[in-house]
């Protein structure tokens, strides 16, 4: 593809990677996080069937869908997995206290479960969704695809009892092979909004030339789909979320992500353009693996508060927390697209 083409794609990327980093900060209100949970990791999954049908993705083999997914998306995942856990191992050592050996066995485990820990878990899902989609639609066509994946998204969630029953299960052969399953569990649901972001690309072309019917259209589909969020939060019992499944309302869950992606792609496809915003889509896979794991996170909150403490002043915290998020994943980027690049699939440059 023509970089031309798809900047849109990573600014929708970038937008959707901002967001997901603020979230998990504590810049922004609880309201925002409810917000952020109900739609972002979805988005991703969306973006995937946007690039997809733009780049003629589905015309490669099933052997090279899996090798470039395992090399884009696997490789990562095994050398964060590698380097979390090495961390919470050094951590054990220096402080004892608060790294325990139960705890980095159980993160172990679940790495190499891909169940996942932290958001980690995250990859493996992508990775099944993904490959796994464009490889049906090899053989269906996109409103069998549609109609099929979102059949299947809707019964695992309607019967999604799988977190529940591992709660509190020692590690056994049983509970690796059901956290394995979980993977693909979870995986299957975002097949579906691969299929979403497929016919939201469809629906783009229509819209190429009517730009004030798409603006309209991303600003009141991101409305009402935040509306929904809100409201089915509000009459749950429990945090909304696509890691564990929990939906609620599951036609409000659905209806909340699918409007909040549209919405969201529409604005950014009329924006088009954005240097900043399209580095951080192109970089995203870094932020999303490190901006937990790597405790960036929580050294932007540990500054935020310092400053906190000497001026008594939010508005001041916020933009120290903003600033420290800002330097460290820049560095970050800059180190895993420089001399750690091999982390991320890509081959070293020779002199």
């Amino acid at each position: 593809m023509q970089e031309s083409k798809n900047r849109y794609i990573n600014v929708y990327v970038g937008v959707g990677i901002g967001i997901l980093v603020l979230g998990y900060s504590k810049i922004l209100p609880e309201t925002f996080k409810i917000w952020v949970e109900a739609f972002v990791l979805l988005l991703f999954f969306t973006a995937a069937g946007v690039y997809g049908r733009e780049s003629g993705i589905s015309e490669l083999g099933m052997t090279d869908l899996i090798k470039k997914g395992a090399r884009e998306i696997m490789i990562p995942y095994c050398w964060m997995s590698l380097l979390v856990v090495t961390g919470r191992c050094a951590g054990m050592l220096l402080f004892p206290m608060r790294f325990t050996k139960e705890d980095t066995i159980a993160m172990t485990w679940d790495m190499l479960s891909f169940y996942g820990g932290s958001v980690l878990w995250f990859l493996p899902v992508f990775f099944v969704g993904v490959t796994v989609y464009w490889t049906i639609r090899k053989k269906l066509f996109y409103p069998v695809a549609l109609i099929l994946t979102a059949v299947l998204a809707a019964v695992i969630c309607g019967i999604n009892g799988i977190p529940v029953y591992l709660y509190g299960k020692e590690m056994s052969v049983e509970v690796f092979l059901l956290q394995c399953i979980y993977t693909v569990w979870r995986g299957c649901v975002g097949m579906f909004f691969c299929a979403v972001g497929e016919g939201l690309s469809m629906l783009l072309g229509y819209l190429e030339r009517k730009k004030l019917m798409m603006i309209l259209l991303g600003f009141a589909l991101t409305g009402i789909g935040t509306l929904l969020a809100l409201k089915n939060q509000e009459k749950a019992d429990v945090t909304l979320s696509f890691r564990y499944l929990l939906t609620g309302e599951m036609v409000f869950w659905f209806l909340a992500a699918i409007f909040l992606c549209g919405g969201l792609l529409f604005l950014c496809r009329w924006i088009n353009e954005c240097r900043p915003l399209e580095y951080l889509g192109r970089s995203s896979l870094i932020v999303l693996a490190t901006c937990l794991d790597f405790k960036v996170t929580a050294l932007a909150g540990l500054a935020g508060d310092k400053v906190f403490a000497i001026f008594d002043h939010d508005f001041l915290r916020n933009v120290v927390m903003l600033v420290v998020l800002i330097v460290v994943e820049l560095f970050l980027i800059w180190l895993f697209h420089g001399i750690l690049s091999f982390m991320y699939g890509k081959k070293q440059k020779n002199n």
